[in-house]
């Protein structure tokens, strides 16, 4: 499963601007990108127009300090949270199911093209 992964997170590669592209992996499950100038609502929007096409895009993972079990962690520092704050409203993530095939890749892309444009 993970083979097939690796090749639909090719396809994004491919298909994708590659200053996108946030140079991590978060998870093997989910490919993370950041939209340079994004914003939190601009964000909203393209996942609801994703969402609507049945592409179940994400919004970046939650930061630790917004999750009830870290609320009083005394090691989240405050000087990482409007950073992962940040992280978290500027980064989309799509999916990468092993059952998607390089076309639907393709496709999902050229949609996230044409959001992004809008």
């Amino acid at each position: 499963n993970l083979g097939k992964r690796r090749v639909l997170e090719s396809v994004y590669n491919n298909c994708l601007p590659p200053s996108w592209r946030t140079g991590t992996r978060q998870a093997p499950w989910v490919y993370d990108l950041r939209i340079p100038g994004l914003s939190a609502d601009s964000q909203c929007r393209i996942l609801d127009s994703l969402n609507i096409e049945d592409i179940p895009a994400r919004p970046g993972f939650r930061p630790m300090h917004t999750q009830p079990e870290y609320t009083n962690c005394r090691y989240v520092k405050s000087a990482t949270i409007g950073l992962s704050k940040w992280l978290s409203n500027t980064t989309i993530c799509l999916p990468l199911p092993p059952t998607l095939t390089e076309e639907e890749g393709v496709g999902i892309s050229s949609r996230l093209l044409y959001v992004v444009n809008l």
